[in-house]
């Protein structure tokens, strides 16, 4: 059985994926020529971009950052197909004024309809601007709702919507530090902005009770002994705060990376990206930068603070808005509430046991055993 999975991965279901991309990729540009760049545009090595020939910068990135496996039918497939696609003159966009500069063309990683283009966004750094372009009125209503919402509490970069019909959206395009570069001042800036309005936003949902209340447990229980017994741990871990009360869900933004938090030139974080936006557990946003930080950058910065008792003060203010008591001796315990979380509306979307486990064995678990073996001897 083994052997037949790993003859069908090999000759079709890698083929077909990266077929499926390169397709995409052609559509898409059909659909964003009018606010691109003319000349050659290359497929960026993950085949998630389009980066246009002038981008030096982002084409010497493009080569030092491979991550898409290429087995022998594949790199055939890369043979037979154009890895470069040419734009010329658009005379009908020329006609409406809709020719752009946008020399980076970035595709989503949130899933999309196959039978359709992905959402993807156009980068025009001439004009300082960000085109984005969404396959169905959702996911356009959902970025426009998002801007409303979170722009209460959040800086957030300005909006126009370029047409209804074609759901296309323009921001305005924020220039930023690219979070590798971060000093801890930084890191700090980024903290103290997200904390302030993570509590005004918190204070909006209280005096609205735009928020109900649950029960937390992790719903994966793990088809691998190491990954059951963490799962106990886990769930053990949350039974111990959860039988004292319930957690508030409130809508939330989902994916606050420092991807999605720029931190301008001028200090200031602004907050992009609204595809995950949906009810999540109370801390989730707060949190989720931390962990993220720590599991795929390796970057304790937060989490070695968070358990340092250096956000004791703060959380506990957050706390007691919803009636609820913080534990500093907790803390791992509230952190399990984000990790669960974690779980039950990202990792188990999957829809993949073997997935599911590998995440939680190579991220989760590292990530906890090393704050254990730090803070919790």
């Amino acid at each position: 059985m083994k052997i037949i999975k790993v003859f069908y991965n090999y000759f079709f279901k890698s083929p077909y994926r990266f077929i499926l991309r390169w397709l995409i990729l052609k559509k898409s540009l059909e659909k964003a020529s009018a606010f691109l760049k003319q000349g050659k545009f290359i497929v960026s090595i993950d085949y998630k971009s389009l980066i246009h020939e002038s981008c030096q910068d982002e084409k010497k990135l493009n080569k030092n950052n491979p991550s898409f496996k290429r087995n022998i039918i594949i790199q055939i497939l890369e043979l037979l197909l154009n890895n470069t696609f040419k734009l010329e003159n658009n005379p009908v966009a020329r006609d409406a004024g809709m020719i752009g500069g946008g020399t980076v063309m970035i595709m989503s990683n949130k899933k999309h309809n196959q039978s359709n283009y992905s959402n993807f966004k156009v980068i025009d750094s001439e004009s300082m601007r960000v085109f984005s372009f969404y396959n169905s009125k959702k996911s356009f209503q959902n970025h426009i709702d998002g801007c409303k919402y979170f722009g209460n509490f959040y800086n957030i970069p300005q909006y126009s919507i370029v047409s209804n019909d074609d759901f296309v959206i323009e921001e305005e395009l924020i220039g930023f530090k690219h979070s590798k570069y971060f000093s801890s001042k930084d890191f700090e800036n980024v903290f103290n902005s997200m904390t302030l309005s993570y509590s005004k936003q918190i204070d909006y949902v209280l005096s609205s009770k735009a928020y109900n209340l649950k029960r937390l447990e992790v719903l994966y229980k793990g088809s691998d002994n190491m990954v059951a017994s963490f799962m106990s741990d886990v769930n053990d871990a949350l039974y111990k705060i959860s039988s004292i009360h319930k957690f508030p869900y409130f809508l939330q933004h989902g994916d606050l990376c420092l991807s999605n938090i720029l931190l301008s030139t001028s200090g200031e974080s602004y907050l992009i990206d609204w595809e995950h936006m949906c009810s999540y557990v109370f801390l989730y946003d707060l949190m989720w930068v931390w962990q993220n930080e720590a599991i795929h950058k390796g970057n304790y910065y937060y989490l070695n603070k968070y358990f340092l008792g250096n956000y004791d003060q703060y959380l506990s203010q957050l706390f007691d808005k919803f009636d609820l008591k913080y534990h500093k001796d907790y803390r791992i315990n509230h952190f399990f509430i984000v990790i669960a979380e974690l779980i039950n509306r990202r990792i188990i979307s999957f829809n993949n046991h073997n997935m599911t486990d590998s995440f939680i064995k190579n991220k989760l678990i590292p990530m906890i055993n090393t704050l254990k073996d730090k803070y919790l001897k």
